[in-house]
């Protein structure tokens, strides 16, 4: 039954070279009722440049992966899980036009049809050291019905500086660009909407103090729910201002940094910040996030999401990370993966949009990863 498979089209990684992806075929012993033979079930297992890549829905609570992790002795009985039972085959497309150069840290978008790519560092020779790689704000669009690249020319507005790690959203016709390492390795945390209508870029007036808002930062994740852009995690120069501890009735609040203190004493900004600036200096010293920030861009006010305490008085949330994945399905947002300067994470949590508790949804997955991405299918996690 292999022509009743469905074909979906992963786009190319932004300036590599396609390649051809295969598909293993492996089935399932397994039957739905007792006598019947066993169903010709697929486990979706694609081989990409040696990855193997796993869809999973959001139901299945443990996802393995026989290539890292060791299989049961016993098999378990009945049919198989649903995740196991889906089928796919993924293609590569080849691309033309003008096809932008190879980079990391960018941002993707779709909007009608069309992929947006900003930003990123752009690799300028066959080395990937930092000393050859260059921030840059260009922006491009693929086709998503002929797969032609072509850039986007904008005379209008001011664009965001060169940046990359930053996040893009979507909310109606237009693109929210927040956050990023900018030039001579500056964190930022200003904020602008690029119009697909009017093809126009403007900054966004933020209306509430600065205190109010996270630190600039890169390597965050951001995802719209309704007018709402929920920003978690990421890293900075500065630690955060309220620090959100796993497994603890404690959230410890740190003054804020841009407002002067109740006793009348002079707070010292942390060494390369400039509180009263957008962008901060790149210092040796880094500080991971696990905090929730949201912004309105009704009313152009940031506000702290503080996280709710569970019945039993116990206050979970993620570590500190940045380089995870995040999306949204109904009013929670999913949180995949990540890494701090201790660890790489495989683990998956999810963010009640509406009552602000965490909770985790898998302790570890099939492989820890960072600087991947995520988006969804149907009711589906695709990390």
């Amino acid at each position: 039954h292999r022509e009743a498979l469905a074909a979906a089209a992963v786009v190319p990684l932004v300036g590599t070279t396609p390649t051809a992806a295969r598909v293993t075929l492996a089935p399932i012993v397994g039957s739905e009722k007792p006598g019947v033979s066993p169903t010709k079930a697929v486990r979706k297992e694609v081989e990409h440049e040696g990855v193997n890549l796993f869809r999973y829905p959001l139901g299945s609570r443990r996802i393995e992966s026989p290539s890292v992790m060791e299989k049961p002795k016993d098999k378990p009985s009945g049919p198989p899980p649903r995740h196991l039972r889906q089928r796919t085959i993924v293609h590569s497309r080849s691309c033309t036009g003008i096809v932008p150069l190879r980079r990391w840290g960018h941002s993707a978008v779709v909007y009608r049809a069309t992929m947006y790519v900003f930003g990123g560092s752009v690799l300028d020779s066959d080395s990937p050291s930092r000393e050859n790689q260059t921030q840059t704000n260009d922006f491009h669009a693929l086709s998503l019905d002929n797969y032609e690249w072509a850039p986007v020319f904008v005379s209008k507005g001011s664009p965001p500086g060169p940046r990359c790690d930053h996040t893009a959203c979507i909310c109606g016709n237009k693109m929210i660009v927040f956050g990023g390492i900018g030039h001579k390795q500056r964190y930022n945390r200003d904020l602008y909407e690029f119009d697909f209508e009017l093809e126009h870029w403007s900054e966004v007036e933020v209306q509430s103090k600065k205190s109010a808002a996270p630190h600039a930062r890169s390597g965050h994740s951001a995802v719209m729910y309704g007018k709402r852009m929920y920003v978690f995690g990421g890293r900075s120069d500065k630690p955060q201002r309220r620090r959100v501890t796993e497994e603890t009735s404690l959230l410890a609040e740190d003054k804020d940094d841009d407002a002067a203190p109740e006793d009348g004493t002079t707070l010292t900004p942390s060494k390369g910040a400039n509180s009263d600036s957008d962008s901060h200096s790149m210092t040796s010293s880094v500080y991971f996030c696990n905090d929730v920030y949201s912004f309105d861009l009704r009313s152009g006010k940031w506000r702290f999401e503080k996280p709710k305490v569970k019945p039993s008085g116990k206050l979970l949330a993620p570590e500190e990370r940045s380089g995870h994945s995040a999306a949204v399905i109904g009013s929670t947002m999913i949180i995949c993966g990540g890494a701090n300067v201790s660890d790489t994470f495989s683990d998956v949590w999810q963010y009640n949009l509406e009552t602000g508790l965490w909770s985790v949804l898998l302790a570890k997955s099939a492989v820890p990863r960072f600087r991947h991405c995520g988006w969804v299918l149907e009711n589906a996690l695709l990390p």
